[in-house]
């Protein structure tokens, strides 16, 4: 439990000094949470008067979606008078809302009860955007390779995929019986490894696909193989 104990006047005066030339918006607030004080940093972000930032006029900044749960948030470290820690949103002065990290200590007299919460609130709006992209990111790479599982279990023809080495990396069951291996044995070993007699054939084909950094197939230019002779299969880049 944090608790911190001040001695006005002197405390007061030096807690405002601080208070306004810190680069955070700095906030003070009464037992039942009203706001007694806000710093310059705040009147900026919400281009407000000061005085409009006491009292319970700061809920209405809080995004409507994060209201109940900083409600809630702030009534449980009431509760336990305990440190106050959360993330929402508040409205900037042009309208926007964005996330600031909400920190607030509790004062507590000798008895244990608060006086008062002293709290600072921290924009940390591109942090959240990055974490937004990263998940995004991975939700995306999540969805991309259970498409390619289900491709690769249901296709009805042979599909696989290599790396730049020309080492398999991925394979459905069909195509690995047309190469008479089962599927666990042909991932990590080289197209050369596993089909020695058709990769002569294919090897250009996959080269080509490699340098070009997308799908190909057979040049057309060329003559058809002769009947018996395994088609070419199109190569993909991983």
């Amino acid at each position: 439990m944090t608790s911190l104990a001040v001695h006005p006047p002197l405390a007061a005066a030096q807690f405002e000094l601080i208070a306004e030339s810190i680069p955070h918006i700095v906030w003070m607030a009464r037992p039942d949470r009203s706001t007694e004080y806000f710093n310059r940093r705040g009147t900026e972000y919400t281009g407000l008067p000061r005085e409009a930032n006491y009292g319970w006029d700061w809920v209405s900044l809080v995004h409507p979606d994060d209201a109940e749960r900083a409600r809630r948030g702030w009534e449980a470290s009431t509760r336990s008078h305990t440190l106050f820690e959360l993330d929402y949103r508040i409205r900037r002065a042009d309208g926007e809302y964005r996330w600031h990290a909400f920190r607030a200590s509790p004062v507590l007299d000798g008895d244990g009860e608060i006086l008062k919460w002293i709290g600072t609130a921290t924009e940390i709006e591109d942090r959240k955007r990055s974490d937004a992209a990263l998940h995004r990111a991975h939700a995306d790479a999540a969805r991309t390779l259970n498409v390619l599982e289900t491709l690769q279990s249901t296709a009805p023809i042979g599909f696989g995929f290599i790396d730049r080495d020309c080492r398999i990396v991925r394979l459905n069951d069909r195509l690995a019986a047309v190469n008479g291996m089962r599927a666990d044995e042909q991932i990590g070993r080289t197209v050369a490894e596993v089909v020695p007699d058709v990769w002569p054939q294919v090897e250009p084909i996959y080269r080509r696909a490699l340098d070009a950094g997308e799908p190909t197939g057979p040049d057309p230019h060329r003559r058809a193989a002769p009947a018996g002779r395994p088609p070419r299969p199109a190569a993909h880049r991983r």
